[in-house]
């Protein structure tokens, strides 16, 4: 299974990376989120809105029976603005205006009130679907509250005044009781001097509120004025374009985002060495800087950036190699074949002075470097056909180096890897030499898991561009099922033009023109005839093998 923790460990360049690797889905979520604001611009319902500015006095609603005092109300703007607001001064407007019920209502819906800190001031804002709407609403507003305000301080004072009537009228009936009663009385009694006394106290009570009705009378009530206007909206305030585009291309964005990431987390496509560690478990054991060419074996130079990722590689494989009786690696290609990685491991193992064996099992690799069909192969070998003198090519750019084709017939190259035979040959084989063994793609064949058994270590060979992380599990799960552990992946990438360099092109070894090309092959360390037949080893010659040297093709094979 895929790792699951990479995501866990992304840096701010990995979610970058991101980002470009899925460039589409983000521009596509931008374009997006701006055609729907545009759509929203073009279908939204225009509002204009209208403002006006009142200056809100304080009103005196009562007089103080202290002749001469009066009480003004204190202004709460706060209160005033949601007497604004308020249901009947919208009413009041909308009547003012001769509007129907349900434009009252939207009338009411569109008027808003601010109040500027540390003044005496309402601004009154009325939206509409149009400009002169939106004026003559504001004004109406603003109006209706003037009129409402100035309505309810007169109420005040009228009753105010009626109660002061009514005290008078009270005073002025107890004043008239009073007289009618003194004058039943004696001249210079005792009595009379008392109703005098109680008579001159009403009148003078009577005094006092006749002339705190005249003040309530005379009060003039003004609840403020209109300062600033409304005027005519010269633009609509709904829909906002530059707010519109703005907020359409930002949620547009965020979306593209979260479909890159969610694309990110779907695609398991391995385009680089960071996304093979964080996706999968198997470790990093060379990187070929090079573009390799499809159907196209270059042997690299040794000194070149190339050959030193193959000189460390080779590392790997002895020192892992190193106490194991089977000296044997797989070199098996993920999506593509693995035989330049094969050609240039076994090169890089025999420039280090070890007799190194290298099977090919890929019908392709074969015949790019042989030309045809071989004379011989390792099946050859196994029951006992041809040695390996007859069998096996070698590069004398590349001493200690034998190729050898499984089996002629290529396409089926690992055909008779399960056979007691063949395992047996290159246990031989293995003994004395390391092995390298080629396989097909593992996309392509399931032949890898019958070659694997065979060998020592499996080197992976990884296409970034190409490679997916599940097909790294896959393979991973198949080798663990046959108890073979595996060293690590060589990444690679491919070019698809056809472009190489034909000093280096290892073909050139295997023309029949080339002068460098031998056969026979000199007789190795231990023969390895005694294990598959009765073959003496002896040089320049083999039981079955051809009288005349097998003729090679020139040029190499389209």
């Amino acid at each position: 299974m895929p790792n699951n923790t990479f995501a866990d460990s992304m840096r701010l360049s990995d979610y970058a990376v991101l980002l470009l690797r899925h460039w589409l889905a983000v521009l596509g979520g931008l374009v997006l989120g701006l055609g729907l604001a545009v759509g929203y611009l073009m279908t939204a319902d225009t509002e204009y809105t209208a403002q006006t500015s009142l200056l809100v006095t304080p009103i005196t609603t009562a007089v103080q029976e202290i002749p001469g005092q009066r009480s003004a109300t204190e202004i709460n703007l706060d209160t005033e603005a949601q007497l604004v607001t308020s249901a009947e001064t919208a009413a009041a407007a909308a009547a003012a205006l001769g509007l129907t019920d349900a434009e009252a209502a939207r009338l009411a819906a569109g008027v808003s009130v601010t109040v500027p800190p540390n003044s005496e001031i309402l601004d009154i804002a009325v939206n509409s679907g149009t400009a002169e709407h939106a004026r003559r609403g504001a004004q109406a507003v603003a109006q209706a509250y003037l009129d409402r305000r100035q309505a309810t301080a007169k109420a005040a004072l009228a009753g105010q005044v009626q109660g002061l009537q009514t005290r008078i009228d009270s005073l002025n009936q107890q004043l008239q009781d009073l007289t009618r009663l003194g004058a039943s009385l004696e001249a210079g009694s005792a009595e009379l001097a008392l109703i005098r006394d109680q008579v001159a106290g009403l009148t003078n009570q009577l005094a006092n509120l006749n002339s705190l009705q005249s003040q309530a009378a005379s009060v003039s009530v003004s609840p403020g004025r209109i300062v600033t206007p409304a005027a005519l909206p010269t633009a609509p305030t709904s829909p906002d374009t530059l707010i519109a585009l703005t907020a359409g291309g930002a949620l547009g964005l965020l979306a593209g985002v979260g479909a890159a990431a969610w694309g990110h987390r779907r695609d398991d496509l391995l385009r680089g060495i960071g996304d093979l560690r964080r996706r999968t478990s198997v470790p990093v054991a060379a990187t070929v800087p090079t573009s390799l060419h499809v159907d196209e074996t270059v042997l690299v130079d040794a000194s070149a950036a190339d050959g030193r990722a193959y000189a460390r590689m080779r590392n790997l494989v002895t020192s892992s190699l190193e106490d194991s009786a089977r000296r044997v690696v797989l070199v098996a290609g993920v999506r593509r074949g693995g035989g330049p990685v094969a050609v240039n491991l076994a090169a890089s193992l025999a420039r280090a002075g070890e007799d190194v064996y290298l099977l090919c099992g890929d019908a392709a690799t074969v015949r790019s470097l042989v030309g045809e069909q071989p004379a011989g192969s390792l099946a050859d070998m196994a029951t006992g056909e041809a040695d390996v003198q007859a069998a096996a090519y070698c590069v004398p750019a590349v001493p200690n180096l034998r190729v050898l084709a499984l089996r002629r017939d290529t396409d089926h190259a690992s055909a008779l890897a399960s056979t007691r035979g063949l395992k047996d040959v290159i246990a031989v084989l293995s003994a004395t030499a390391y092995v390298v063994i080629e396989a097909p793609p593992m996309t392509d064949s399931p032949d890898v898991q019958t070659l694997a058994p065979v060998a020592g270590v499996v080197v992976l060979v990884v296409e970034t561009g190409r490679t997916r992380a599940r097909e790294i599990s896959d393979a991973l799960a198949e080798f663990r099922s046959v108890h073979v552990p595996v060293l690590g992946a060589v990444v690679v990438r491919y070019r698809r033009d056809r472009r190489s360099r034909p000093s280096r092109r290892l073909a050139r070894w295997w023309t029949g023109s080339h002068p460098n090309v031998t056969r026979p092959l000199p007789e190795p360390d231990q023969p390895v005839g005694s294990a598959v037949g009765d073959h003496s080893g002896t040089t320049g010659s083999a039981g079955p093998a051809p009288a005349q040297e097998p003729s090679l093709t020139r040029g190499r094979p389209r």
